[in-house]
């Protein structure tokens, strides 16, 4: 059940870029007023993650294919355990539905750039401590060789007297 918990968190890290991408490309092609479907399928290109890749050429099929939008973006979100994943669904519903959603595109984008500006940063910080860390245990174990040494030159030279 552990596994299975860290593995999904470290697929939806990696996916995060992709789904940054997504988010970055659909905002602006919804501002040059592109469908969603063509926007949704356009999008492929731009998604490295295979699961993903499949998973949107799926939606902009049944969508095509005259799925009710809603159906076809529950399907697609129930895909993944992932958040945006999930409001990205909801994106495409509201899209469909009622118009222009280009505000809650570039919300969800900046959220998601600074998500990984942190994760970024948290990264470094787990390498920085590492680094310190291993520094240590190099000074600690060159310090408890020159004691040693120390100990064994200081009764060779008292000739064995203690």
């Amino acid at each position: 059940d552990l596994y299975v918990y860290l593995r999904k968190r470290a697929e939806n890290r990696k996916m995060l870029a992709d789904i940054e991408h997504l988010y970055n490309l659909m905002h602006l092609q919804r501002r040059a007023g592109s469908y969603i479907v063509d926007t949704i399928t356009d999008s492929y290109r731009v998604v490295h993650c295979w699961r993903l890749k499949k998973a949107l050429l799926e939606l902009a099929g049944a969508i095509n294919g005259k799925k009710p939008v809603r159906e076809a973006a529950d399907e697609f979100a129930a895909k993944f355990d992932n958040p945006y994943i999930t409001t990205l669904a909801d994106i495409i519903r509201y899209t469909i539905e009622s118009g222009d959603t280009t505000r809650m595109l570039e919300d969800v984008s900046e959220q998601i750039a600074s998500i990984q500006q942190a994760e970024y940063i948290m990264l470094e910080g787990r390498q920085e401590l590492e680094l310190i860390l291993f520094m240590t245990l190099l000074f600690t174990g060159l310090m408890g060789c020159m004691v040693y040494l120390m100990g064994v030159s200081f009764f060779n030279i008292s000739g064995g007297l203690f």
